[in-house]
């Protein structure tokens, strides 16, 4: 069943495949007459496993002097965590991430598995290092990668904060740390969204005039950049007053024409009929002989 998923289809493409048991010691010497033939072995098992079936770095250099080995895990295979187990989402609290995200006044809220794709992302350009060094040197390494590393790098702006500042980041939903207006408004009908973000005088001013109330750049709670952040809650109040009768879709373009930053915010039926995609081609229809 697990290759009738559209998980599947969307990673596997043009991949050969081949399961083996290494718990069987025949399975273990395919697995390493395969790396007789690879540049590049990765894993994320927990720390240990490939130990105990006799094909960790030690074990493979053995095979293959100048293999390139990554080994990716929850904490590393060093440190006082090296052995426990992880998945993205225990992660995502761990490095901080899940309290850095959350609206104003709320409580975190964790992220859909984020750090299994930087992980991956940070893994990949590992290798292409490890590749180019090989290149030159002619020697393989073995690559001890974290998730939680990968996690704390994401972050890594508000870890200078507190660093130099002493500030633990608040968390700011859709709003902006030096921008304001910068928010998502409710528009005409259920669940409709607009997002606007203004990050001048200048949008400031087009936006209050679009508005229809051009007095609001004069105002004095709303007449320079410091003023509107520390004024957004009446701000938004207001701006989301007017937002709320319309079309999410014509009052982006209005914006947008305006010189005010603007978009409305798809649902999955928009994204389908989108005739932009579909004038590029970009859905595709995939059929599998079984």
């Amino acid at each position: 069943w697990w290759d009738h998923n559209g998980t599947y289809d969307t990673w596997y493409r043009n991949k050969k495949s081949l399961t083996l048991d290494l718990a069987k010691p025949e399975a273990c010497a395919i697995f390493k007459e395969l790396v007789q033939k690879t540049d590049v072995v990765m894993e994320n098992n927990r720390p240990g496993v490939m130990k105990k079936f006799g094909i960790d770095y030690e074990e493979l250099r053995k095979v293959k002097p100048d293999i390139i080995m990554v080994t990716s895990c929850g904490y590393g295979h060093q440190g006082l965590w090296g052995t426990y187990g992880a998945y993205a989402r225990s992660i995502d609290g761990m490095c901080g991430m899940s309290n850095a995200c959350g609206y104003v006044g709320g409580g975190p809220v964790r992220a859909l598995s984020y750090i299994d794709t930087t992980t991956a992302w940070n893994s990949a350009i590992a290798v292409l290092i490890a590749l180019h060094k090989r290149r030159k040197t002619g020697n393989g390494m073995w690559i001890d990668h974290s998730m939680y590393e990968t996690g704390v790098t994401c972050i890594g702006e508000m870890i200078l904060d507190y660093q130099a500042n002493g500030r633990n980041e608040s968390r700011l939903g859709n709003r902006h740390s030096c921008y304001a207006p910068h928010d998502c408004y409710p528009c005409a009908g259920k669940d409709e969204w607009v997002v606007i973000s203004v990050t001048s005088d200048a949008e400031w001013k087009a936006l209050c005039h679009v508005m229809g109330r051009p007095q609001l750049a004069d105002d004095t709670r709303f007449a320079d950049a410091v003023e509107r952040y520390d004024n957004q809650e009446q701000l938004n109040r207001i701006i989301a007053d007017w937002t709320r009768g319309q079309n999410r879709h014509d009052l982006a373009a209005i914006l947008q024409r305006a010189g005010v930053p603007a978009g409305a915010v798809n649902r999955i039926k928009d994204l389908h009929l989108d005739p932009h995609f579909e004038e590029r081609g970009f859905f595709q229809w995939f059929a599998r002989p079984d």
